[in-house]
């Protein structure tokens, strides 16, 4: 994947990990994207209402790509015990999540937005591992 070529050339001396099994991460997606289709259908008469739709959508999409960008970043390089440590950071999660979701909203750059959120998340658990705060 994009993030072992990022990681062997701005963090060569990282091991990886692998500390959550594929089974457990794809439920956690799909119950995350359930749960999104739920919110979606419940707030889709707000979407019809002039900016009340984007702050609806960008915050939709900053929960749905929050856990799951998440988890697939941390989860190559991070062990378990680190990744509950990054949980205890829900501002840093949100704020990268909301950042990345922005992206979506800029025609052309929301077709590599997906590459960008999962870089963000994957710098930041990676700085804060190196830092020596996990």
């Amino acid at each position: 994947s994009f993030l072992k070529h990022i990681a062997s050339n701005d963090y060569p001396n990282t091991t990886e990990t692998n500390s959550i099994s594929k089974a457990k991460y794809i439920s956690i997606i799909i119950k995350d994207i359930c749960i999104f289709t739920i919110l979606l259908l419940v707030s889709y008469p707000l979407f019809f209402v002039p900016f009340i739709n984007i702050i609806i959508q960008v915050f939709l999409w900053s929960w749905l790509i929050k856990e799951s960008y998440f988890l697939s970043s941390a989860s190559l390089y991070a062990t378990k015990e680190d990744i509950d440590k990054l949980n205890n950071h829900p501002f840093q999660k949100w704020s990268l999540a909301f950042g990345a979701a922005i992206l979506n909203l800029i025609p052309i750059v929301n077709i590599f937005s997906p590459f960008f959120a999962q870089s963000l998340f994957f710098h930041w658990v990676m700085q804060t591992k190196l830092q020596g705060e996990l």
